[in-house]
């Protein structure tokens, strides 16, 4: 069980705080494989939450493997989608959201940030 950093009442957890998957200064390639999105559930079950009201993942962009594994198997009760006005990054999020639908979460809203 993994116990989350705690600050002014938010709990965070990353695949940067667990010791020893990567070196210090390391680039962290979670592509291929299907491990990256394995450990992003695991990581999101095992975690100590405690009580919350809410709770916020932050996936990388896109329909990979980490949104694909966490929209397949935890049980959103709905979405808010983050974007920038660029071309590249809204076609990403209309790929996101399309999966999303694929598995029944909710677009809760589509947020733009400069």
């Amino acid at each position: 069980v993994m116990v989350p950093v705690e600050s002014g009442g938010m709990k965070l957890m990353s695949f940067g705080f667990i010791q020893g998957l990567w070196s210090a200064g390391d680039a962290i390639d979670t592509r291929g494989g299907g491990a990256a999105g394995e450990l992003a559930v695991q990581l999101l079950h095992t975690t100590k939450w405690g009580a919350l009201d809410y709770l916020v993942i932050d996936t990388p962009p896109g329909t990979g493997e980490i949104p694909r594994a966490l929209a397949a198997r935890a049980h959103y009760a709905g979405a808010v989608v983050v974007t920038t006005p660029s071309d590249l990054a809204v076609a990403d999020v209309v790929r996101g959201v399309a999966l999303l639908r694929k598995f029944d979460v909710p677009i809760l809203g589509v947020v733009e940030n400069m």
